[in-house]
């Protein structure tokens, strides 16, 4: 057996046992060979993609794309090419449906042909990392709803997603009355547990297309999704009256009677971003809490 011989089966039996995946296409862009792990990857035996084209893993809607992308590889200099710019891109499994991929593409030139290689690694886990990582960063530490950055971001989307629709839309901005005397009284651990205690109410009483963030201290906003300002009202004014009906016990302390004030404002065809609609809200909060707090305020 040649030295050449020995290192090729050598190789083969490492890209068998590999946990990404190695794909070699012919000269006309076929594939010639793949190993094991394109089976939990995209669905397929290694012998069934043998003489498929390798855009039978490219979703058709890329297709043009990448074939442009290879044809600029084979012109250019380079032996070898990350594709997707680095980023992550969706491959086609068997059954139609998609996955994130990194590839990184090579070419080489045997006896004249020009080959190309994929090694492909299954990014499903980056993508899971980054959803993590900006649930980690949208989210208030304290009650476990967004942040104003996670709501805003959240708002902006379901607004322009609903833009040109008829779809009822509202925000409510929720400060809690007298937490400061909380705090002055019985310190803050049993602020905070008011605090979280309002966003318990707040999650149990919003439907599941809503959405409620922690502006920050002690005010709360809730974006209400397909409902007008009116029904909004009715939702706050559901979290009020279980609010008054609890109590806060922490040892010697005792905390009853929660109350808040709020604005709720309806969301125009004229909003282009939550800003207005969530200004108009606090306008209103303010206003409730110059008439006495303990009231809400709403205008369509």
């Amino acid at each position: 057996m040649t030295t050449e011989h020995r290192n090729a089966i050598i190789l083969e039996a490492l890209l068998q046992v590999a946990d990404d995946a190695f794909i070699f296409c012919g000269g006309d862009g076929n594939i010639e060979f793949a190993n094991a792990a394109v089976t939990p990857m995209f669905g397929y035996l290694p012998e069934e993609l043998i003489g498929q084209p390798l855009e039978t893993l490219i979703p058709e809607k890329s297709r043009a794309a990448h074939r442009r992308n290879v044809a600029d590889f084979k012109k250019g200099a380079d032996g070898a090419r990350p594709m997707g710019d680095r980023r992550a891109f969706m491959g086609r499994c068997k059954d139609g449906s998609e996955r994130p991929i990194r590839a990184l593409i090579l070419k080489a030139n045997v006896d004249g042909e020009e080959i190309l290689a994929a090694a492909v690694r299954d990014a499903a886990g980056d993508t899971e990392a980054r959803r993590r990582l900006q649930e980690l960063a949208e989210s208030d530490d304290l009650t476990g709803l967004l942040n104003r950055r996670g709501f805003i971001r959240v708002a902006t989307e379901k607004i322009e997603t609903a833009r040109g629709r008829d779809h009822p839309m509202s925000v409510a901005v929720l400060d809690l009355d007298h937490l400061k005397k909380v705090n002055d009284t019985h310190g803050h651990a049993v602020g905070d547990a008011v605090i979280t205690r309002v966003a318990r109410v707040i999650a149990k009483n919003i439907r599941q297309n809503d959405a409620a963030g922690r502006l920050g201290g002690d005010e709360f906003v809730i974006l209400f999704d397909g409902a007008s300002a009116e029904i909004a009202e009715g939702a706050c004014q559901r979290i009020r009256d279980e609010l008054s009906d609890s109590a806060i016990r922490m040892g010697d302390a005792i905390v009853d009677g929660i109350t808040l004030s709020g604005g709720i404002s309806g969301i125009v065809s004229t909003d282009r971003t939550i800003d207005a609609a969530l200004a108009r809200a606090d306008s209103l909060m303010y206003s409730a809490k110059q008439m006495g707090r303990n009231t809400l305020h709403a205008t369509g």
